[in-house]
């Protein structure tokens, strides 16, 4: 089976998002039901291996 791989240009990604008073309404929306217990922010895992340099991985 073949895969081929989809590139997006900056504008599409840009025109795929909402507007920036949509996008106010989600982060409000998120932060009061995080602040309810309705949701969870689990950590990020983190690796060190280096004094300048880390790797985190973000949970989704």
């Amino acid at each position: 089976m073949s895969r081929s791989l989809l590139y997006l240009t900056r504008d599409e990604v840009a025109g795929l998002l909402p507007s920036v008073p949509e996008q106010l309404d989600l982060v409000e929306e998120t932060y009061r039901a995080l602040a309810a217990g309705r949701v969870q922010l689990p950590p990020k895992p983190g690796v060190h291996p280096r004094k300048d340099s880390f790797i985190h991985a973000m949970p989704a």
